[in-house]
């Protein structure tokens, strides 16, 4: 199936599938698993219709018994040359995606696997169209497209979620490719692809375009935000590295906003009065223990750091 005709394919009882699915795992979030035969059109070619659509029935119907087993996922689309199917657990998805090809290891036949992984609205069923059966099945694909039949590739949310679960199985290794361009999608997405040696060694490198090293885009280990890489440095004084120069970075110090906070150096402006900022406060009568209460997002955390620096610098108690 074309890939741009995913969203028109999907119809209401695929979604009530998927939300059925969800409800039995008490999950706000699925893995998107999106196989695709390699090579159909040369194998249907090779074998003659016929003969092709048994061949074609028999493996799909062999993947939804290894998907459904014990409840781990559920195949909710049919998609020719291909399924689309949805998990719980990005590990298990995972491991399923590699017995899948295992399956396939002494036969001609190889499929290719695209995961990807989305947030679902639990109030709207049909808000499941848009947020997971829309981009996250898109990405899955487009991920897909990228691989060489016999391979499974992920995105990065798949990847860091996954990756912890997966150590104790010493034959399971990652592969990180950098970050591709995926049609229909503005940002360049890194792409990582697990593998199993029992089975097979990782791509060399993906069918796509790469982007430039100067381009890629990483995950700012300060604040959480996704920046290209030549927008980072490493702290002098920590050494900690993939900082944003955006939020992160005390310029005057060269060192990220938290070891900046610990030294006691601070950006922030010096008061516009030589008089102490404690002294513009208004004390109340029975003096509370702290002179104020900072609410932040955990994004913000470095920033902070800065402010509580300054603040207690200039006398202000803060919890």
């Amino acid at each position: 199936m074309n890939i741009d005709e995913l969203d028109h394919a999907l119809d209401e009882k695929d979604v009530r599938n998927a939300e059925a699915f969800r409800r039995t795992q008490e999950t706000a979030i699925l893995i998107i698993m999106f196989i695709d035969m390699a090579k159909s059109t040369e194998t249907r070619e090779n074998m003659g219709e016929v003969a092709f659509e048994k061949f074609r029935e028999d493996k799909k119907e062999r993947f939804t018994a290894i998907i459904e087993a014990n409840n781990a996922g559920k195949v909710v689309k049919d998609l020719g040359d291909g399924l689309l199917a949805v998990f719980a657990l990005p590990d298990l998805a995972v491991k399923i995606a590699l017995r899948l090809q295992e399956s396939l290891k002494d036969e001609c036949c190889q499929i290719r696997i695209g995961l990807d992984m989305g947030q679902v609205t639990q109030e709207l069923e049909q808000q499941i169209v848009r947020d997971v059966f829309g981009r996250h099945v898109n990405r899955a694909a487009r991920i897909e497209a990228l691989a060489d039949g016999g391979h499974v590739l992920t995105s990065y949310a798949v990847w860091d979620n996954a990756k912890g679960w997966l150590k104790h199985i010493e034959t399971i290794g990652w592969k990180a490719h950098g970050s591709y361009r995926l049609k229909g999608i503005a940002d360049p997405q890194a792409v990582y692809e697990p593998h199993d040696s029992r089975i097979s060694a990782p791509m060399a490198a993906l069918r796509g375009e790469k982007v430039r090293p100067e381009e890629e885009i990483v995950y700012c280990h300060s604040c959480g935000r996704y920046v290209q890489a030549q927008q980072t440095f490493t702290c002098r004084a920590c050494g900690a590295s993939g900082i944003c120069t955006e939020y992160c970075y005390d310029a005057r110090q060269r060192q990220c906003l938290e070891c900046s906070a610990k030294s006691g150096a601070t950006a922030l402006p010096a008061p516009r009065s030589e008089e102490p900022a404690v002294a513009l406060r208004r004390e109340p009568a029975a003096p509370p223990a702290f002179d104020a209460l900072l609410c932040y997002s955990p994004q913000d955390k470095a920033f902070v750091a800065r402010l509580v620096a300054y603040l207690k610098h200039e006398g202000v108690s803060v919890w």
